[in-house]
């Protein structure tokens, strides 16, 4: 049952799991529902996964070419897909996208004293991909996004 991406080796792994072996039966019972419950739990996520692969069939090379980005992959790009749209026809323009999005501080000043710079609520599932894209697009070496990220703020004017 070992997960492939373990660095242990079986060894190590049956030292760990020797206390298990003197559970009483209850808990052991309890960790067998348990890993049950998780495999079933795992199936289902891969028959979701499918499911959605297949309805986005028609759209996969939109799906592609929006996976190339650097810190996309095409499960990011897939859920943005099924969020925004193929050609994002509901939304004028892009700043209407980033407003529905919730990605755009909103910038209140009355008598030129300012009193909000909060996000609006928006699309809490297409932010938090888009902030996941995000910050892996800053990790991905070689990219613009990352070069951006390391270069030295010269905008405080010190």
């Amino acid at each position: 049952m070992a997960d492939r991406h373990l660095r242990a080796t079986g060894e190590q792994l049956r030292d760990a799991l020797e206390p298990a072996a003197e559970l009483n039966g209850v808990y052991r019972g309890l960790l067998k529902m348990v890993l049950e419950e998780l495999e079933r739990i795992e199936r289902q996520k891969a028959q979701m996964e499918q499911e959605m692969a297949m309805l986005l069939s028609p759209y996969q090379d939109t799906v592609q070419r929006l996976a190339e980005g650097p810190g996309l992959g095409v499960d990011s790009a897939q859920q943005i897909v099924a969020e925004v749209g193929v050609i994002a026809a509901t939304f004028p323009s892009a700043k209407k996208l980033a407003s529905w999005v919730g990605i755009c501080p909103g910038f209140e000043e009355s008598a030129g004293i300012s009193k909000s710079h909060r996000c609006p609520t928006g699309n809490r599932h297409m932010r938090r991909i888009l902030n996941q894209c995000a910050l892996a697009s800053v990790r991905v070496k070689g990219s613009i996004f990352q070069l951006l990220a390391s270069a030295p703020d010269t905008s405080s004017g010190s």
